[in-house]
């Protein structure tokens, strides 16, 4: 039965989620590396180019999701699958932490190992607990507007989110660490391709190599600006549009989904069998007490930035840390999966998801 429901997975979205969380892993070596701060050259301009993942492979990722929740019911399940995911791996690195000592760990530490999704140590999951929690509301919403509304509406937000991130440098959106309110744009943009409102004849291979080549052309020409002015702010400017919230970056992510999503639907028994633990690549290399001992101390990005195949080297390790995060991941589905559907089966969850689905008056598919 599991076999069978694997082989009608979209092996084609599994493979972009995938590559989403591998781009991520470039971007944080990056970030957290060093990347960005080593002197101008042919190294920094990959580091440049590596940092666009980190964003891209996000916004992509829960365009992904949203693709699918806005013509599904409500379930609780993918509150509890998150949540137990994230407090599994909080516990497991606080032991291994006794062991090998990555960090100092403190009573912050501490407090968010009890509460993990409310601070900002995962912002994804945290931001994308909140798109489930509020997804009937929004289904309802998507449901209800007309295009007139729906163009306001998309109009209004992208100039609350997007404007700012965009045009305006060192704007910080509503403080939102979380990218809350970014992802519910992307959700409502997904839902407005879903109701039919945008032309069919749009080519969204074409939109996102165009917007990737936007975002590249705009991060290698600010650098080169700041080398050959030799004002150092300007390179620091280098990374500038690859926030979540800008525009050439939200066009990417949407459009590199909607492109895979419109490829015809192949089945892989190999990859839907492993895709299950592709969300716990994130939270294993990203976990707070981890990531900086991972990039300073096992990788040592700083000292390879030095090398002629740094490029070569970084996705390397890129590729050894996806599959070794992958494979852990995986034998983390299988443990936690009893667990996890006791919880879901529990009375008043089971009660609370029954209520959502019928107070919302789910309906199955949109009209296109």
């Amino acid at each position: 039965m599991k076999e069978h429901l694997n082989s009608t997975k979209n092996s084609n979205i599994e493979l972009l989620r995938m590559f989403c969380m591998f781009i991520i892993i470039l971007h944080h070596s990056v970030l957290y590396g060093g990347g960005t701060e080593q002197a101008f050259g042919l190294n920094k301009i990959f580091s440049t180019i590596f940092y666009i993942g980190g964003k891209l492979g996000a916004d992509c990722f829960m365009a992904i999701s949203a693709y699918y929740m806005i013509d599904s019911k409500f379930k609780i399940k993918r509150i509890v699958n998150t949540w137990i995911s994230v407090y599994f791996y909080q516990i497991l690195f606080i032991l291994l932490n006794i062991i090998f000592h990555f960090t100092t760990v403190g009573l912050k530490e501490v407090i968010e190992l009890f509460f993990p999704v409310s601070y900002d140590a995962y912002w994804f999951a945290t931001a994308y607990i909140g798109v489930v929690a509020v997804s009937p509301f929004l289904n309802a919403l998507i449901r209800q507007l007309n295009i007139k509304s729906y163009h306001l509406l998309l109009v209004i937000l992208s100039g609350m989110v997007m404007v700012p991130a965009t045009f305006l440098p060192g704007a910080n959106t509503f403080l939102d660490k979380s990218h809350l309110i970014l992802f519910i744009l992307i959700y409502l943009i997904i839902g407005y391709y879903k109701k039919g409102y945008i032309r069919e004849t749009i080519s969204y291979r074409t939109v996102f190599l165009s917007s990737m080549s936007i975002l590249i052309i705009l991060g290698i020409g600010i650098l080169l600006i700041g080398h050959v002015t030799e004002i150092s702010a300007i390179e620091n400017y280098s990374t500038y549009f690859y926030s979540g919230e800008s525009f050439p970056m939200v066009i990417a992510a949407v459009s590199l989904a909607l492109w895979i999503l419109g490829v015809q639907s192949k089945s892989n028994v190999i990859v839907n069998f492993i895709s299950p633990g592709c969300f716990d690549v994130y939270l294993i290399h990203m976990n707070h007490l981890f990531y900086l001992w991972l990039w300073n101390e096992l990788v040592e990005v700083e000292k390879l930035l030095v090398r002629p195949d740094y490029p070569i080297v970084i996705v390397g390790w890129g590729l050894a840390i996806f599959c070794i995060s992958l494979f852990i991941g995986n034998l983390r589905v299988i443990a936690t999966r009893k667990l996890i559907n006791k919880l879901c089966d529990i009375s008043f969850l089971r009660k609370g998801e029954n209520f959502i689905n019928q107070y919302f008056g789910f309906t199955s598919r949109l009209t296109r």
